[in-house]
């Protein structure tokens, strides 16, 4: 079989993502809670690690031998501290490359909590969880900031490979938004603030 046929016969049914083993994935989950899933939840993240301070949803990097979806139930169950059977992946929303080249894959999920009250964050990993109205972002629109984003060469050879001379110095990759979401003295913004942008942007 030559290289096209054994090419054509190699892909799968479904579109996927080319690149897909060179990058980090990891996985996240929306959180719905309350009788009518009429809230989301969120986590703002400890001191001491990694994005700290900062507003998410729960999630983590998808560890060898999980699929993104056990990550994403795994991920919640450990930083909020509530069992398995509470929760509920509904559908996955797709697919989000981060500014760093990182795979998210976005799920969507209902809590089967009451309160709050009945979670029990690590507290190594989140300082505070709140919820906030699914409807505060279906009714107000972000504040949209633009900023460039550029690519150092480092240690590539440009001038070894006789590339053109506008890659001598660092590559400008283009604008992108950045998106921030105010609620009371919560600021939701970055990937975070990205993802809801594009999931409102279905409705």
């Amino acid at each position: 079989m030559n290289f096209y046929n054994s090419l054509i016969a190699s892909l799968p049914d479904e579109p996927f993502l080319l690149g897909k083993r060179l990058k980090k994935h990891f996985s996240v989950l929306v959180p719905f809670i309350g009788s009518n899933k009429e809230s989301l939840l969120f986590e703002l993240r400890a001191k001491g690690i990694r994005q700290a301070g900062e507003i998410c949803f729960p999630g983590g990097m998808v560890e060898n031998g999980e699929t993104p979806e056990e990550c994403a139930v795994r991920e919640t169950v450990e930083e909020l501290g509530i069992e398995r059977s509470q929760v509920a992946i509904t559908a996955k929303a797709g697919c989000i490359v981060s500014h760093r080249d990182a795979i998210i894959h976005v799920f969507i999920g209902v809590l089967h909590i009451e309160s709050l009250a009945e979670t029990s964050p690590n507290k190594k990993e989140v300082a505070e969880i709140f919820a906030v109205p699914a409807s505060f972002f279906t009714e107000k629109k972000p504040e949209i900031y633009q900023v460039e984003s550029y690519t150092e060469t480092g240690s590539f050879p440009v001038k070894e490979l006789g590339l053109p001379k506008r890659y001598y110095g660092s590559w400008a990759n283009g604008k992108r938004n950045i998106y921030v979401y105010k609620y009371g003295d919560k600021v939701i913004w970055g990937l975070t603030a990205a993802i809801l942008y594009e999931l409102i942007s279905l409705l």
